[in-house]
């Protein structure tokens, strides 16, 4: 008989959450698709092959949409730090692609060998995304979760929310996320730690800085963290060891700033020159706050016309973006794309009465990322029509989870704890088939497409190999290069799965 228990604490369970995400994520992608992921893949070739923020020679993967047009010369119209971070990655392509594989295997006519470049590229954002599925397993064993709900929570966040299609791409949602979670945990380690080491709150300070390269619209949460550590221990030693970690970041943003828009403080969403109505900041949260709030938690379906009421003020902005469209297609709230996170809500209570300063800083910063992106005027991110926008909130409301598993672990009566695991495990289940589907109906490759597959292509009969080879296909476009992931890259971050035996 083999003894569960044995074997789940034998197991190195980061190292094989971050191998095994990484994996799902980098099988699932098919190499660029448009301009959304172009434009920033634009900026880490042109890094990677020229040293250089001008994408002039790199433009044509904007295509003529997003894109920044600085006296004469092209930029990225949005935060770098995905590109910059990925440019060891692009290097390391660039070396292994040629052994590549077309993605489905070479049977899509829109693949070619630049989608083999992009996928081995785009591992950056997989493993980065997958570091976030790591970052929630740790925060949630650190605050006290048992291994099993921690695991659970991880795996549900990992496949059960938009990290799982954005990290299989190239934007920048799932590194904001991850690198954000990576702060708070070391903080927490720190604050916790019987023998805390200021050291950790310089990764924090570092992994924080990070992210703000990535999505500058979360400096607010800077405040939340320092006002945090000032509650949990007043020391200016403390605040001076998070700084150093973070200043590297925020004065190279500073530098890029400058040395691309002539100014340090400002946005580069500021300078779009296709989307040229964002360059005034009123425009950027237009959207009403309460109508908001309810779209984005409980819609599902069109988006209701008087959410988008700036939209019928400015017809010229309305057809630029051809608006009827998401007065047509579905558009999902979180609690309808990842309805887990209702009963992560009732988790936070059961966390508040373990930490309590931990279950409200989680909490109120998820909330308040929330209430903030509600008001963004595209909150739906374009013809993406999803809430990607939202996955940094979506990831700190999913902390409650573990919580909640582990006090209906607790209860002793059988007869209840079936009953109320019953309710969770279909929400769990219908979070899982929409993190799969929205994968499976991600962007066309090469950008032929709004959907690449959708359900209405299967045959008859419908439990068919043919199907289950479609659907596969499909969801792992990229699995036929899975090899070479392990032969140059994962064997040498992560070579054991097991523990070592003391």
């Amino acid at each position: 008989m083999i003894n569960m228990n044995k074997l789940l604490n034998n197991i190195n369970w980061p190292k094989f959450l971050l191998l095994f995400f990484t994996a799902v994520y980098f099988s699932s992608t098919a190499g660029g698709v448009n301009s959304g992921d172009g434009s920033s893949y634009s900026l880490t070739k042109a890094l990677g092959e020229k040293l250089t923020f001008r994408i002039d020679d790199y433009r044509q993967w904007t295509l003529d949409v997003d894109f920044a047009k600085i006296n004469g010369h092209y930029y990225l119209d949005r935060e770098p730090g995905l590109s910059i971070l990925s440019v060891p990655f692009y290097r390391l392509a660039k070396i292994i692609s040629p052994l590549g594989i077309l993605p489905y295997n070479g049977l899509n006519s829109a693949v070619n060998r630049e989608s083999v470049l992009q996928s081995f590229t785009y591992l950056s954002a997989a493993f980065y995304g997958a570091l976030g599925v790591l970052a929630v397993f740790l925060i949630s064993t650190t605050l006290g979760a048992s291994l099993p709900s921690s695991l659970i929570t991880s795996i549900i966040y990992g496949l059960g929310t938009l990290n799982w299609k954005y990290s299989a791409g190239y934007f920048r949602e799932p590194v904001v996320a991850s690198f954000l979670l990576l702060s708070f945990l070391f903080i927490f380690k720190y604050v916790l730690s019987k023998k805390p080491d200021l050291k950790l709150l310089s990764v924090s300070g570092l992994f924080f800085g990070a992210s703000l390269l990535t999505d500058y619209s979360k400096f607010y949460l800077f405040f939340i963290i320092i006002l945090y550590l000032l509650i949990k221990k007043p020391d200016w030693k403390i605040l001076s060891a998070f700084l150093l970690g973070f200043m590297p970041f925020f004065m190279f943003i500073l530098f890029y700033n400058t040395k691309v828009f002539q100014s340090p403080f400002t946005n580069p969403h500021l300078h779009k020159a296709y989307f040229s109505w964002m360059k005034d900041p009123k425009n950027l949260f237009a959207t009403p706050l309460v109508p908001g709030i309810i779209t984005n938690l409980v819609n599902n379906g069109p988006i209701k016309k008087e959410t988008l009421a700036f939209f019928q003020n400015h017809p010229d902005i309305a057809k630029q973006f051809a608006l009827e469209l998401y007065h047509t297609w579905s558009y999902k709230g979180i609690l309808i794309q990842s309805p887990f996170l209702l009963p992560s809500f009732l988790g936070f209570f059961f966390l508040f009465l373990k930490k309590k300063k931990e279950a409200l800083i989680i909490f109120l910063s998820g909330l308040l990322i929330f209430l903030i992106t509600s008001k963004i005027t595209i909150f739906w991110s374009g013809i993406s029509q999803d809430s990607r926008y939202f996955l940094t909130s979506v990831a700190f409301l999913t902390l409650g989870l573990p919580y909640l598993l582990d006090a209906i672990l607790n209860i002793r009566n059988l007869p209840v704890k079936i009953t109320l695991f019953l309710p969770l495990i279909i929400l769990l289940s219908i979070a899982l088939y929409n993190g799969w589907y929205s994968n499976l109906t991600q962007f066309a490759p090469g950008n032929t497409g709004f959907y690449r597959f959708e359900l209405k292509y299967l045959t008859q009969p419908l439990l068919s190999l043919n199907n289950f080879k479609l659907l596969f296909i499909n969801t792992f476009p990229n699995i036929f290069n899975l090899p070479l992931l392990f032969i140059y890259f994962l064997p040498f971050l992560y070579p054991l799965i097991f523990r070592r035996k003391k």
